[in-house]
């Protein structure tokens, strides 16, 4: 699979797939949305994935998982590679480290405490938010779009929109303001708190983790499991914790070369809503208790961001970039999900860290 290193061109339909993809359970929902075919909006469905556009993403806290970055000056913690929770591990051009996973909420207290208490600097990250399509489908409905047009230059008309439209901050926050609600109002989430997984399950989320689209018969077929069973259980297990498609990156390979910033000030939900408005290949998230911080990951190049700039001239943003850094993929783990699963629950990371460091 590749990610997206370029421009993406979409026609007004595929446009239109998009959005209906991100707030639909079902690709036989979003056909009836959009009132196109069920092919042709799996058609549309598979090339998005296939770019990195388009991404199946669970709701982790329904699950009890937690996502965790770690960052690092040089390569100091060693162990982690001994534990099966980690799964992406990053290079910076530097001399420092990424590290990412998905820890169990009940230990992951104690191992933050006890892992990092000798230095780098520890993420527990709160929402996960990809692509916002709501701001892209207010823009479908406005002049200036072609049949066919480029990502790049549907952010392009956004921003030059923002710039002549809004002549405040306070008028500006609340314009992002009511899109980040009807983008949110979009979300095929349900109201289920907590979901027990099984290795039914696990099996489901990592290969629908891989490709979004990949049927239940496929699923089945490939781990000689029975359909029906299997279906039973997506229906309802992972429907439940189904976030929703999110539109943001996904990167494997050599070729995975993001840049990770983090941002922080109390205008940093205008910088969230702006990433993810410039570019689909991007992941924000907020750090839990930390309202005003913005841990971004991006392809989006340096120069792109002088939008940014003039965003905050004009509206007088108060917000600072604390961290930059060009990742290089050092080590990634294929079925995050079975890797820490147990017939008892996901394994303790701070157990795991015990036995990979001997305490």
């Amino acid at each position: 699979m590749k990610p997206v290193t370029g421009d993406v061109e979409l026609s007004r339909d595929e446009l239109k797939v998009l959005t209906a993809l991100t707030s639909s359970p079902s690709l036989s929902e979003a056909a009836r949305r959009t009132g196109f075919s069920r092919k042709y909006v799996r058609d549309v469905a598979r090339r998005l994935n296939e770019l990195g556009i388009l991404v199946f993403f669970p709701d982790l806290p329904k699950i009890g998982l937690s996502l965790i970055f770690i960052l690092s000056e040089g390569e100091m913690f060693s162990f982690v590679k001994k534990i099966p929770h980690f799964f992406l591990h990053l290079k910076s051009r530097g001399s420092g480290f990424l590290y990412v996973a998905l820890a169990d909420k009940r230990s992951l207290p104690e191992f933050s405490r006890k892992a990092f208490s000798g230095g780098g600097k520890f993420y527990t990250l709160g929402e996960v938010r990809g692509w916002n399509t709501a701001f892209i489908d207010f823009l479908a409905e406005r002049d200036g779009l072609g049949e066919t047009f480029t990502v790049n230059e549907v952010a392009s008309i956004f921003i030059e929109y923002l710039l002549e439209r809004f002549d405040g901050r306070d008028s500006l926050k609340r314009f992002l303001a009511s899109l980040k609600v009807r983008d949110r109002q979009g979300g095929a989430g349900s109201d289920v708190y907590y979901v027990d997984m099984d290795e039914y399950d696990v099996t489901i989320l990592d290969s629908k983790l891989a490709d979004a689209f990949v049927s239940i018969s496929s699923i089945a077929k490939r781990h000689g499991l029975y359909r029906q069973v299997l279906h039973y259980h997506y229906v309802n297990h992972v429907l439940p914790i189904w976030k929703y498609n999110i539109v943001m990156w996904k990167g494997v390979g050599k070729r995975f070369e993001p840049r990770l910033l983090i941002y922080d000030g109390e205008d940093v939900d205008v910088v969230e809503e702006f990433y993810r408005t410039m570019y689909p290949t991007v992941f924000t998230a907020r750090p839990i208790n930390q309202r005003d911080s913005l841990v971004v990951l991006t392809y989006l190049p340096p120069d792109r961001e002088e939008a940014l700039g003039k965003l905050s001239k004009r509206f007088s943003l108060r917000f600072a970039k604390r961290f930059e850094e060009e990742l290089i993929l050092s080590y990634y783990a294929s079925r995050p999900f079975s890797r820490i699963y147990t017939e008892s629950g996901w394994r303790s990371i701070y157990e795991d860290y015990l036995e990979a460091t001997g305490m």
